[in-house]
């Protein structure tokens, strides 16, 4: 199978430091149950979500001449919503993707999510969220 990718990689000339980002996005999950800022999610949300649209363009080709800030900020987008929509199966696993500056910002406490309180004060926090989520598919909108 390895061989067989690697004759499309290059075919399609798809950098291999897409891969790279991807795998190191990858080892996050194996190492990181947390993430301080948004600046540390963000660098996670690119490597396991927008490297793999990135990888996209080269296979079916880009579209416009943003095609990459498209693909960018809909991978942001796309993994800020997975991460909203497993905050439970991710506390089950011990796991907050939700930057700890975030919950602080709320008052929200590790706890709170580990234990799947409902309370206004979460209810806010993914609010916040959500909203920022909006924003990159926004971004990507505007990209197109």
């Amino acid at each position: 199978m390895t061989i067989s990718l690697a004759e499309h990689v290059k075919q399609l000339a798809i950098p291999q430091a897409y891969f790279d980002e991807l795998i190191k996005g990858v080892e996050m999950d194996l190492t990181a149950s947390r993430y301080a800022s948004f600046q540390d999610l963000s660098l996670y949300c690119y490597r396991v979500a927008s490297v793999v649209g990135l990888i996209c363009l080269h296979i079916f080709g880009p579209t416009s001449a943003r095609a990459q800030d498209y693909a960018v900020s809909l991978g942001m987008a796309f993994q800020l919503t997975n991460i909203l929509r497993d905050i439970g199966t991710d506390a089950a696993q011990g796991r907050i993707y939700l930057p700890q500056e975030d919950l602080n910002k709320f008052g929200c406490t590790d706890q709170a999510i580990l234990l799947r309180q409902e309370s206004n004060v979460i209810r806010e926090l993914v609010h916040f969220e959500t909203a920022r989520a909006h924003e990159y598919y926004a971004k990507a909108q505007a990209a197109f």
